[in-house]
């Protein structure tokens, strides 16, 4: 009798050994398997990662040599031959704009838009498709701008998240009178930032011939109400936006800007201050280069099925500006050494970069004007690994989501893009891309394209 007890007992002891010891089965969403996989707060690659996502964020990052029996995935995908890194990021978009006609008035350029909420959705898919998850809009039609970002975020499109902006703030409206908000005086300054609050946007975005103490004016309502401030600016100069604490300056300098002189010692002041004070800079290299007149911009892989996925609507435009001569990189090497020039100089002084594409819906190459701009920053000298840093980690800084995205890192949204190939040895394979996943799911990109 005694000796049966013991046998129980054993058992009994053994079997709580066995169940206190065992692994708890987790179960999770998405589990990765990475080769390679991009590390952009260092700029560095690990390998043989397994990356593990549940309810949209990622819990954990493990090596794939220890025992994953303890994560029960709904769903697997196997990159082991592959390069995982964050999803992109454009800083500088204009989706609810599109391009009717490009004229002159009195001498002055005056560009005739349009807006068309259709068109924006599917240029936002198309955007999603070349693994876009998050983008500024930076001067359109806001009420549009802050109605897609509604429907983006329950789920009503297919969509990279958007920060939505106000109307281009200026003097003159002869450039673009449909997206221009004319500003007279400081006070319209401030009630116009007011309005641009209470109707939901993000941003307030100046422009080129507003005066300092109009830009001022407009910062300090902006910055007041929670909201941030772009310039494209130029009778404002950059040294006095920085001193008035603008949140972000857009473009290269141009014209008979003194930035212009890349030599000079105001130039080198100015982008340490900038560096400083992480005022981040988007250069659109891919806008000046021009959309249609570049040889390499012909050699659009996996862009066939975005082109004929596109509105006819669209396509009739495009085919129109297409004959449009802007001035280009190609057409004038000394612009293409400038603006060259100024990134490397920017980039090396510290300056926070990030890529983006200044689309005008309808002449630009639909999301993929993204990995145009990241060939162009590593033509331009910046080392491979510092552009994906300026395509992922760097944009979600400039866009205050840093705690959120922008990098692989538990805690933070899966947001991610697979590629068959490696961009650190040439930029273009960017462009191969296996999968995009937005908040922790697969998107079905073949579906993203459908009518």
């Amino acid at each position: 009798m005694k000796k049966t007890l013991s046998i129980w007992m054993l058992m009994i002891l053994g079997m709580s050994f066995f169940f206190c010891t065992s692994t708890p089965i987790v179960e999770v969403d998405l589990l990765i398997k990475a080769g390679t996989l991009f590390d952009a707060q260092s700029g560095e690659v690990v390998h043989n990662k397994a990356i593990i996502v549940d309810q949209g964020r990622i819990i954990a990052i493990e090596d794939l040599n220890k025992d994953l029996s303890g994560y029960k995935a709904l769903s697997k995908i196997d990159a082991t031959d592959k390069f995982v890194m964050p999803a992109l990021f454009d800083t500088h978009s204009h989706v609810t704009a599109f391009v009717d006609t490009i004229g002159t008035k009195y001498r002055v350029p005056t560009i005739k838009v349009f807006a068309d909420e259709q068109l924006s959705k599917w240029h936002l898919r198309a955007m999603l498709y070349q693994g876009i998850t998050n983008i500024r809009e930076l001067g359109g039609f806001p009420k549009i701008a802050v109605n897609l970002k509604k429907q983006e975020r329950i789920g009503e499109i297919k969509s990279p998240r958007i920060l939505a902006c106000s109307k281009l703030m200026s003097e003159s409206p002869l450039i673009f009178p449909e997206i221009v908000e004319q500003i007279h005086d400081v006070e319209d300054a401030r009630n116009y930032v007011k309005e641009m609050k209470k109707l939901g946007v993000d941003y307030i975005k100046l422009l080129f011939n507003l005066r300092p103490e109009f830009s001022k004016a407009a910062i300090d309502e902006a910055h007041k109400l929670n909201l941030k401030v772009a310039g494209h600016i130029k009778a404002t100069t950059w040294r006095e936006a920085i001193d008035m604490k603008i949140d972000a300056l857009v473009h290269t300098p141009y014209g008979n800007d003194p930035m212009m002189d890349l030599s000079s010692k105001h130039v080198s002041k100015v982008l340490n201050e900038m560096a400083k004070k992480g005022i981040p800079n988007d250069p659109t290299l891919a806008m000046r280069y021009g959309y249609f007149e570049d040889p390499f911009f012909e050699q659009r892989t996996q862009l066939k099925e975005v082109y004929d996925s596109a509105p006819q609507k669209l396509k009739a435009m495009w085919q129109m500006l297409s004959s449009y001569k802007s001035i280009t990189f190609s057409k004038n090497p000394a612009m293409a050494e400038y603006h060259f020039s100024y990134v490397q100089k920017a980039h090396d002084a510290g300056v926070v970069l990030s890529t983006s594409s200044d689309t005008w819906t309808s002449w630009a190459d639909y999301g993929n004007t993204i990995h145009n701009e990241m060939f162009l920053l590593s033509k331009a000298g910046i080392p491979n690994k510092d552009v994906l840093m300026i395509a992922t980690k760097n944009g979600a800084y400039q866009l205050h989501i840093q705690n959120d995205y922008g990098t692989v890192e538990k805690g933070k949204v899966a947001d991610l893009l697979i590629l068959r190939k490696n961009p650190l040895t040439a930029m273009e394979n960017t462009r191969t891309i296996d999968a995009v996943i937005k908040n922790g799911k697969i998107v079905d990109r073949k579906k993203l394209l459908k009518p």
